[in-house]
């Protein structure tokens, strides 16, 4: 889930993460499509879609995440913005992580 961009500044939208933590996550997919669209239309260079949790179980409509491939699913293909999943200290281990493709699967 990582492009790069030529901008001097880029700007990162937390929206789907941090904006979750109030209703613990709970974002349908539809709307969690609706907000990722809205945000590339602001042209938003990185797109904070929600947590990566290693003891998440995700069956959908929610922002926490087992596997990154979760994720992806709610995000449409080459759209040029980087998405991003935000790790809690101690809720995934780093070393878990796949390395970066820089493409969807």
């Amino acid at each position: 889930m990582c492009n790069s961009h030529p901008h001097a500044i880029e700007i990162l939208d937390c929206t789907l993460r941090d904006g979750g933590r109030l209703i613990d996550c709970a974002f349908r997919d539809g709307q969690t499509r609706s907000i990722v669209e809205r945000l590339m239309q602001a042209n938003i260079d990185i797109i904070e879609v929600g947590f990566l949790r290693e003891k998440a179980v995700y069956t959908g409509d929610s922002t926490f995440f087992h596997r990154i491939e979760e994720a992806e699913a709610l995000l449409p293909e080459g759209s040029g913005q980087s998405f991003a999943l935000f790790i809690d200290y101690g809720y995934y281990p780093a070393e878990g992580l796949p390395p970066c493709s820089g493409e969807f699967k």
